[in-house]
């Protein structure tokens, strides 16, 4: 019995370490997929080839040759594809080592791995018919996969495993404001996605509200951690604090620079707009991420009707 509870122990941190490096590898695949969008690169190839690591052939390099968004575009399949394989080796994983009704999680991360790359299929083979709304939506949903990694990962943890460690401070009032700065999070997603593909005054004030309203609750999820007894709660609340900063900060450049405005020409699509448009989406999936971490996290270790009595003071993790 020792040896087949070691024996999935050692699984377990292998499945985690695995999924941890297929959030690693999708982060990026959202970086080069915001660039894809900031560019105008979604139809530099307007055939959809299935040639898994083209851009790490010759031929490849010099079929793109010095198209910059021929490039962009291809090297965001070929990030895809290595992340598709990851999600299968995650899927045989849990369901060869985990029992229950966790062997599921692995199978379910690939199904929505494996349905953002139709969405990007389609958005290039269907581009006549409904191309820029199945940009849109590949758009949106790119985010929701990664939230779904990073919350496997955090399944897959040691931390995640030890329920006894329950938080007493204020940990009700945690999990209310986390799940609606997830929601806050969700709905501001949709706007700046839309307000990228579309632009526009209407969308730009819709996505400014929102960005104050996601403020408000991590400001406030944060302001009721401090006085946690662990850090199962206050680092990633401080960790999506930290985030929000530097979100805004890129909001207020991206907007600066021209960014929700689609209209623009392809000459004035500056580097510095470039830039800040791909790195403010990018963060954003990190922020999203990081209080979906928080609200998974009180889900988990907050008892529903908690008292007001202390429990033992738990470990950080």
């Amino acid at each position: 019995m020792a040896g087949t509870s070691t024996s999935w122990t050692t699984c377990r941190w292998v499945l985690f370490a695995w999924a941890l490096v297929l959030a690693v590898c999708t982060l990026p695949l959202i970086a080069v997929g915001g660039l894809v969008t900031s560019t105008g690169s979604g139809m530099a190839d307007p055939e959809w080839h299935f040639t898994p690591f083209k851009l790490l052939t010759a031929a490849g390099w010099a079929e793109v040759g010095t198209n910059v968004a021929l490039l962009i575009e291809h090297g965001h399949r070929q990030i895809g594809f290595l992340v598709g394989l990851l999600a299968i080796g995650l899927a045989l994983g849990c369901g060869f080592c985990l029992q229950g009704s966790a062997r599921w999680l692995g199978l379910v991360v690939l199904l929505a791995v494996s349905a953002q790359g139709a969405l990007g299929a389609f958005r290039i083979t269907l581009h006549a018919w409904m191309g820029p709304q199945f940009a849109l939506l590949h758009g949106i949903t790119g985010q929701l996969v990664f939230v779904l990694i990073v919350a496997t990962v955090l399944v897959l943890s040691r931390g995640w495993h030890r329920a006894d460690r329950v938080e007493d401070i204020n940990g009700s009032k945690v999990r209310r404001l986390a799940n609606l700065a997830v929601l806050m999070g969700v709905l501001q997603l949709v706007s700046g996605a839309a307000l990228r593909h579309l632009g526009g005054d209407i969308l730009l004030a819709v996505h400014l509200v929102l960005a104050l309203a996601v403020a408000a609750h991590v400001i406030l999820v944060w302001g009721f951690t401090l006085n946690q007894a662990s850090g199962l709660l206050r680092t990633p609340a401080l960790l999506a604090l930290v985030i929000l900063a530097g979100q805004l900060l890129l909001g207020f450049g991206a907007w600066w620079a021209g960014g929700g405005n689609p209209a623009l020409e392809a000459k004035d699509l500056t580097q510095a707009r470039i830039a800040l448009t791909t790195a403010h989406q990018t963060l954003g999936a990190v922020l999203l991420a990081t209080t979906a971490v928080v609200a998974l996290r009180a889900w988990h270790h907050v008892p529903a009707s908690q008292s007001t009595t202390p429990t033992r003071r738990p470990e950080a993790v």
